[in-house]
């Protein structure tokens, strides 16, 4: 597909609208068309069951895989994308040098050399990123934030600059593309035109969404967005609730089926303040050492159909094991020293936790927590790179989530697994309400004055 000259934001924002129609098809195909084909009464006799037929065999495998193909179109407009970015930066961008050797950053001042291979080995990125100095770093980040602020072993607070600088870009260039969209086109827009106008609008107000959440910071105790991705299929981000460079205490919370920075991110930030405030009562601490990130870093499944099987789970894998891998190995050459460091999955997310904590090099994950999960990602403990006896199952009676992923792909339900540890999961009390269906004992665990917060915040204190 050669598409190269053309506006990378438009190339970005065409890969996420063959997405959203991907899913669109995906649903009309899992609800709606199936249960009028399926369910009508008023057409019967043989033409009617031939029909029913050819549906079940020949008419929803194909509309699912033009669906499919939709997601595959994507994914090349994205690679692609990818490419003319890094083709571009190569013409005096600091982000070609990521993977050259000798190469180097020019600017106000000496300039700064770039090892080969930057970006592929957290531990390595935070070596070279110790050995600069103050100014080289802020000659950095001022020259390439993009590249700075995807940079796992980078710490949180630089990570943090450079991300803010990228939101503030991105937030003004997507408040021109819908100031601007209907200036190009006649006044009378079609379906198409509309469907992307109100993409532009929903990519806006995510922008938006992310802004605001980090509000609510203070000096001793800010807010840091640690990632702020744009690849794939939706926006990415990462949130911390504390200090990530100084807390002697970090945990971090990976969401699961339905997560995403517009719907999701103020929601995951909420429950990431609740285990804050909790362990720091719990663990007789200071709010200050203790820091929660909310982690919406991956391509979540946004339906049933996306979460029924572990695709997702092991891509987003990769990115959380380096994610938590540049966090603990950021640390090694601070003064604050090696945190605590626990990994909270939640839902799909726990699968995908499950999968990360695989990847990881002993050392990094202090402890796992795997909380209304469908699936483990392993067939034992002694696959995960975690200490033994600090891995812990937090499951609520009756949660429909529970062990529902088939063993082969999605691992043991973690409740069967030999050795773990059981939490409290009462959501009983506490800011619930009335508990009104089964979804809620799936979406409670984080919730406030409830023992399944409690005991996973004694978890990230260290006290159980």
């Amino acid at each position: 597909m050669a598409l190269y000259g053309a506006d990378i934001a438009q190339m970005r924002q065409l890969a996420r609208l063959l997405v959203l129609q991907a899913e669109q098809l995906e649903t009309s195909v899992a609800h709606s068309l199936t249960n009028q084909v399926r369910g009508t009464s008023a057409w019967r006799g043989p033409d009617a069951e031939h029909f029913r037929s050819d549906w079940s065999a020949s008419l929803e495998p194909s509309l699912r895989r033009a669906a499919q193909q939709l997601r595959e179109a994507s994914e090349r407009v994205t690679a692609n994308a990818n490419e003319q970015e890094q083709a571009s930066r190569g013409n005096g961008g600091a982000g070609a040098a990521v993977t050259g050797a000798g190469a180097s950053v020019a600017g106000a001042g000496p300039s700064v050399a770039l090892p080969s291979g930057l970006g592929d080995d957290p531990q390595a990125t935070s070596r070279w990123w110790a050995g600069l100095s103050d100014a080289e770093k802020q000659r950095m980040i001022e020259k390439d934030p993009r590249m700075i602020g995807s940079l796992d072993g980078v710490d949180a607070a630089s990570r943090d600059k450079a991300n803010r600088i990228v939101l503030a870009e991105e937030k003004k260039l997507a408040q021109e593309r819908v100031d601007n969209y209907w200036k190009t086109f006649s006044p009378e827009p079609d379906e198409v035109r509309i469907m992307e106008y109100n993409r532009l609008k929903h990519d806006l107000e995510e922008l938006k969404r992310v802004e605001n959440a980090l509000n609510g910071g203070t000096p001793n105790d800010p807010r840091h967005l640690i990632a702020l991705d744009f690849s794939g299929e939706r926006l990415k981000a990462a949130v911390s609730v504390g200090n990530v460079d100084k807390a002697s205490h970090v945990s971090v919370i990976v969401p699961g089926m339905t997560t995403n920075v517009h719907d999701s991110l103020g929601t995951n930030i909420s429950a990431a303040e609740n285990v804050k405030n909790r362990a720091a009562v719990l663990g007789g601490m200071r709010r200050e050492d203790i820091a929660v990130v909310a982690w919406l870093g991956y391509d979540a499944p946004q339906g049933l159909i996306g979460a029924s099987n572990t695709d997702r789970a092991h891509k987003g894998a990769e990115k959380l094991s380096s994610f938590v891998t540049g966090l603990d190995s950021s640390r090694e050459h601070s003064p604050a020293g090696d945190p605590l460091l626990t990994l909270i999955g939640h839902s799909y997310g726990s699968t995908t936790s499950g999968f990360a904590a695989t990847q990881t090099q002993d050392g990094v994950i202090d402890k796992l927590v795997l909380a209304g999960s469908p699936g483990s990602g392993v067939k034992s403990l002694d696959e995960y790179s975690v200490p033994e006896g600090n891995v812990y199952v937090s499951a609520t009676p009756w949660d429909p989530v529970l062990g529902v992923g088939p063993d082969r792909s999605f691992g043991t339900n973690p409740q069967k697994l030999e050795g773990i540890k059981h939490l409290n999961a009462d959501i009983s009390g506490g800011d619930n309400g009335w508990i009104t269906g089964p979804m809620d004992r799936h979406t409670s665990y984080f919730k406030e004055k409830t023992a399944a917060l409690d005991d996973i915040a004694r978890v990230s204190a260290g006290k159980k």
